[in-house]
This record gives structure tokens, C-alpha cells and sequence, in this order.
């Protein structure tokens, strides 16, 4: 009878010669990638269900296979590292252990840390990790500024605006990809404004392509910071392809617009961590957003590994 039966959830394709990401799972000694989740959504004040993000995305991540046509086979090994264990509904606990679990992930000099939200203010509790210690050149996708000053309680949308008012411009120089025409106050550009942060909005790209957001990651490999570090909000895509976030964008940048920026961000700015935010499963339609979700956290590794164009 033994003979008969299967490990619960055991693939139904028996082809035993296919390999997935699964398969390069490894030891913290001999990865090239760390790979982390931070399960938390309570700054979220749209569609909420960002902390069932890395779960979910790892899921689809896991069932990729390692082979791109271009790219070649995928041969880095992924530490994956567990989830930061946040403190639910306690931002001021949560962010603080994502600080303390970030500095120890980023000592690894011969690491790349990527993440999974979470919505987006995890990235100001993981860029105070880096920035305690040195300058930061950030390149981050978004149809927001994330730079609101609310009158009252918590969002998603205003960690880069502490974080230029903690650490100030200079330690902190900003390129944002794909701001979306009336999704933000006028404000909110003037802000960015101020701080110095290089806009590249989607008007920009519909008009010119990419070429402008590639300039502007030469500006931030030009600025010669200490570290480097990309952040992917999902809503910066448009709601087609990425259904479920917390704030949909009805008209937003395709993935293949932003693969090409990531490709070319990731090999010339060496970052020394990756997050991907916003996803929401809860409101996805079909994992649609979880896959795409997956499948740029995959070709990012593989372009931190050293696959595609030189």
C-alpha cells in the first residue's frame, strides 16, 4: 500500500527531470540571496490583506521553474529566513524588529536580501537599517508619492517623507518610477520636490519609454552612495496585471516596462536588498497579482545572480 501513496501535495506532473526554485533552497553559509517576509498590513488605510502577501507569493515563487531562455539556469542558492514576527496592530514593536532583524540580514556583505511584504511603510523601518550606518541611493516604483503628512493616524503613504525628515537629503537621494496623473495632491509633488527626489511619472513613460528612467538610475549610480536598495510597489502597475493591491491604478506601467528598468537598476546599482510591497491576496482576482508578484521577485534574483545582458 505504501507503494500507492504520495506526500500531501505532490505536483500531479511526474516529469522528474523538472527543477524548481524550490530546489535551491539552501543554508544561510552558502546563499546568495536571503529571502524574508514581513507580514504586516495595519498602516493600510484602503484595501487591506498585504500581511498574507509572503506566503502567498512564495507559494507561486517555489513553483517556478529555474530555467529563463535568455537568462540561462538559475544556479544561486535562497536562504529563505522565515517571516519578521511583527506585533500585530503595533507599528512602533513591529518596526522596531524589522529594523533589528534588517541590520543583522544586511552585515552580510556577500548577501542580497529580498523581501515580501507587507504594505509600504515597511520599507521605512527597513531603510533605517541601512541608513544608520551610511548614505542610500533609493530607487522605488509607485503611483504615489508616499510622502503624506497626515493629520492623524497611520499609512502606508508617508514613510519616505520621515524618512527625509529624520535623516535628511544627501543621506537619502531618491529616483521614484511611475507616479500616476490623479492619484496624488499637488503637494505631494512639491514635497518631492524639495527633497530632491528624480520623478519619472507614467506620463513620461507613454510619451518616451523607458529611456527616462533609465537616466535617472544612472543619476543615482552617479551620486556614489554607500548602499543601494529598490523598492517595487505593486500598485505601480496597471490594475490588468496587478488586480490586487491596496490602491488599484487604473491606467499604470506594464511588467515588461519594469523588468527592463529592474534588469537595468539591479546591475548597475548593486543593491543591497530588494522589497516587493502592497500585495493584497485577499482581493486578487485568481492570484493574478501573487504570480506577477512571484515572477518579478524570480527574475530579480536572477539578475542579482548575474543572469542576462552584460
Amino acid at each position: 500500500m505504501d507503494d500507492l501513496l504520495i506526500q500531501p501535495g505532490t505536483p500531479f506532473l511526474r516529469d522528474f527531470n523538472d527543477r524548481r526554485v524550490s530546489s535551491r533552497l539552501g543554508p544561510l553559509e552558502k546563499s546568495n540571496i536571503i529571502l524574508a517576509g514581513v507580514p504586516w498590513d495595519w498602516n493600510i488605510t484602503g484595501r487591506p490583506g498585504s500581511r498574507f502577501s509572503p506566503q502567498t507569493v512564495r507559494k507561486y515563487l517555489y513553483s517556478l521553474t529555474t530555467f529563463h531562455p535568455t537568462l540561462g539556469d538559475f544556479h544561486c542558492w535562497i536562504h529563505d529566513a522565515g517571516d519578521v514576527r511583527v506585533a500585530p496592530g503595533d507599528w512602533s514593536t513591529s518596526s522596531e524588529r524589522i529594523k533589528v532583524v534588517m541590520r543583522k540580514m544586511f552585515a552580510y556583505n556577500d548577501k542580497t536580501v529580498v523581501i515580501l511584504g507587507g504594505d509600504h511603510s515597511i520599507t521605512g523601518a527597513v531603510l533605517r537599517a541601512l541608513l544608520d550606518s551610511g548614505r542610500v541611493g533609493l530607487l522605488f516604483f509607485d503611483a504615489h508619492y508616499d510622502m503624506r503628512r497626515l493629520g492623524e493616524g497611520y499609512s502606508s503613504g508617508t514613510w519616505l517623507r520621515e524618512l527625509y525628515e529624520e535623516y535628511g537629503r544627501g543621506r537619502l537621494n531618491t529616483a521614484l518610477v511611475g507616479v500616476l496623473e490623479y492619484s496624488n495632491p499637488p503637494y505631494l509633488s512639491e514635497l518631492a520636490m524639495k527633497h530632491g527626489v528624480k520623478v519619472v511619472t507614467l506620463d513620461d513613460i507613454l510619451r518616451g519609454g523607458i529611456e527616462q528612467a533609465l537616466k535617472t538610475v544612472d543619476w543615482l549610480a552617479n551620486e556614489g552612495m554607500d548602499y543601494y536598495y529598490i523598492s517595487v510597489d505593486m500598485d505601480h502597475l496597471d490594475q490588468a496585471y496587478a488586480p490586487g493591491v491596496n490602491a488599484p491604478s487604473s491606467i499604470g506601467m506594464t511588467p515588461r516596462e519594469t523588468l527592463a528598468i529592474l534588469e537595468y537598476a539591479i546591475k548597475k546599482l548593486h543593491p543591497k536588498g530588494v522589497d516587493f510591497t502592497e500585495v493584497s491576496p485577499l482581493v486578487d482576482l485568481n492570484d493574478i497579482t501573487s504570480r506577477l508578484t512571484a515572477s518579478l521577485v524570480m527574475h530579480s534574483m536572477h539578475y542579482i545572480c548575474g543572469g542576462g545582458k552584460g
